[in-house]
């Protein structure tokens, strides 16, 4: 079953012209003035590519140390939460959104300025996150939690 599923990763990454990451992290702030951070990890090539942008314009885009974003996918794995958030509504404040893609499955948390409760051990690992872009962030860049 394992040759099988190779095969098929082998030919859909084929078919796609250039490798698919075997997952991606994705970590946005903002709502109107949206700042996306996406780390794609490639464990074919033990490669870990940093995408920075700001309303869908590349700020930077190059490669990091690839145990950056296993630990946090560790750490992201290890994270135990509810799914249903409780209820928030406010007219000023940031949307932040986690989102974590491992082939045709996808993950996408999304909170209103301050994180839900139970759901606190994903501020320190949205932190890591902005902390290795940070050189690519434009200023000033407000968290908000």
């Amino acid at each position: 079953m394992a040759l099988v599923r190779a095969e098929a990763e082998r030919l859909v990454r084929e078919v796609m012209g250039s490798p698919a990451p075997d997952f991606t992290i994705e970590y946005s702030i903002g709502s109107m003035q949206e700042v996306r951070i996406t780390l794609d990890y490639f464990d074919a090539t033990e490669r870990c590519r940093l995408t920075v942008s700001r309303d869908y314009e590349r700020l930077y885009r190059g490669l990091v140390e690839p145990s950056i974003a296993r630990s946090i996918r560790k750490d992201l794995a290890a994270t135990t939460m509810s799914p249903a958030p409780q209820f928030a509504i406010g007219l000023d404040g940031v949307e932040h959104a986690l989102a974590v893609q491992s082939g045709f499955n996808r993950s996408v948390l999304t909170w209103w300025c301050d994180v839900p409760p139970g759901w606190e051990g994903l501020v320190a690992i949205a932190e890591r996150i902005v902390e290795v872009s940070r050189p690519y962030l434009p200023e000033p860049l407000v968290l908000g939690f």
